[in-house]
């Protein structure tokens, strides 16, 4: 039976830490859940560690020198033991129950996501959050050849063999949409099942704390968009003339 590593990346969620911790460990008791905190001036990690006696599958890594969602999740990986490996958003707004749903998929697929975007799916965010979410996924799998509708997904449960072959890239979400596309390039069976993914209740959100800070985050997936695009079209003009 495959085990799971699940990976927390955190910044001041000292409010949600708790409960999610706990409703992760109530769906999958058996896995290894890892925290990686970009030392939170709210002590995020101080909590999540004072739960670790009574869940000895806890793990808490606090970085001191480094800062970022996706160089937070790739060193969860790098600490992670499980033949599958997921992670999600700390705020409470991805149910971690939802993964006991993906693992059965895991008979004949390879990368499972929650989504947003398949029938039974929902975005209860605001209007713009959801507008924007949408047409850069849309965007995104007319440009790079996808069937995958949640190109930003970030609710994730993956073989480990996925996340040793492409190491996460990117700023913030744009690693979702790189790292889906290899998986898919390299005949990797990627599923979405449905999710209600709902809007944080307490805390700000770290994706969209200003138009400007929407406008330079849009305009990074935009850009990776690109790039694959363009490596996507080379690959087939190569394979055309060879």
């Amino acid at each position: 039976m495959d085990t799971v590593s699940i990976i927390l990346p955190t910044y001041n969620e000292r409010d949600t830490i708790e409960p999610l911790i706990t409703r992760l460990f109530n769906a999958l008791p058996d896995a290894e859940v890892i925290v990686v905190d970009d030392d939170s001036p709210d002590g995020t990690w101080h909590i999540a560690q004072a739960l670790q006696p009574k869940h000895p599958r806890l793990k808490v890594h606090r970085r001191l020198n480094e800062r970022g969602l996706t160089t937070a999740i790739q060193a969860g990986i790098d600490l992670s033991t499980g033949d599958l490996v997921g992670w999600l958003d700390c705020d409470l707004s991805m149910p971690p129950a939802v993964f006991t749903r993906m693992i059965p998929h895991f008979e004949t697929a390879d990368f499972v996501l929650g989504s947003r975007y398949v029938s039974g799916g929902k975005d209860d965010r605001p209007f713009l959050r959801r507008l924007s979410s949408l047409i850069i996924c849309t965007t995104g799998r007319i440009f790079l050849g996808t069937a995958t509708k949640d190109l930003t997904s970030g609710f994730i449960l993956c073989r480990r063999t996925i996340v040793d072959a492409f190491p996460l890239k990117g700023y913030y979400g744009e690693y979702c949409i790189e790292l889906i596309f290899r998986a898919e390039r390299h005949n990797f069976t990627v599923k979405e099942i449905p999710y209600h993914f709902t809007d944080r209740a307490i805390g700000e959100s770290k994706t969209f704390p200003s138009m400007r800070g929407f406008l330079r985050l849009g305009m990074r997936y935009l850009t990776v968009i690109a790039r694959l695009s363009f490596e996507r079209i080379s690959s087939s003009f190569l394979s055309i003339t060879c």
